[in-house]
């Protein structure tokens, strides 16, 4: 049984994202775990990989592509887009299987965009449950294509920012339940049932996206 939670993101520290997604932060107060050296640590088990840029460049690129095409240059527009797709504890999934899962994910619902997406095995308040991480570039680098949840051309076009609208969560959150059936995942319907869609979710990250960051301390 999958989720899918979405999260607007003001940070104009796109490196933040990275390093959430592959760095150790405390669970309650949200700093990041150091080594004896005062070294911010690696988390011990992830998978991470590029859309249409490389992990390592990911800040430079959108930042790039932001000025090429002179958007995202206030401080209160959303710089970029954060997906969870969250997986059941007892859903038998592999994190390359789930790290497959996000780029198709990526493919359908934000072509075009430059992303990171990241794979951590381990949920929150350790309930082991796999979940994908998917962080975009709000502004489209390349051409995307119109789908039927699209109203408007800029919802498609290259250049143009991207659009998490009710109609696009419509048909997002129907992509994940008819794949999940497909794997032979017990999923609730994501559409008319009242279920609780954050409890796998980790916390600290809702909170520290609320205020415009990805639970990261060098935008404070």
């Amino acid at each position: 049984m999958a989720i899918l939670k979405h999260i607007s993101v003001k940070n104009r520290f796109y490196s933040d994202a990275v390093e959430y997604l592959t760095c150790q932060f405390d669970e309650y107060t949200n700093k990041p775990i150091l080594d004896e050296k005062g070294r911010i640590m690696e988390r011990e088990n992830y998978l991470i990989d590029g859309v249409n840029c490389d992990v390592d460049t990911f800040g430079a690129e959108c930042i790039e592509t932001n000025r090429f095409y002179g958007k995202n240059n206030s401080v209160k527009d959303v710089k970029a887009h954060h997906y969870i797709i969250s997986f059941a504890p007892g859903d038998s999934i592999t994190m390359e299987q789930a790290l497959e899962f996000g780029k198709h994910w990526l493919n359908e619902f934000a072509p075009g965009h430059q992303a990171v997406v990241a794979v951590h095995p381990d949920g929150h308040n350790n309930s082991q449950n796999m979940h994908i991480h998917m962080v975009i570039n709000s502004v489209r680098k390349f051409p995307g294509r119109k789908s039927i949840w699209h109203d408007k051309p800029c919802e498609w076009k290259q250049g143009c920012k991207h659009r998490s609208t009710g109609k696009m969560m419509h048909y997002a959150k129907k992509w994940v339940m008819k794949k999940c059936l497909i794997q032979g995942y017990e999923q609730v319907d994501l559409l008319t049932k009242k279920h609780r869609d954050d409890y796998w979710v980790e916390k600290r990250l809702m909170k520290s996206n609320a205020k415009d960051g990805f639970g990261t301390t060098s935008n404070k």
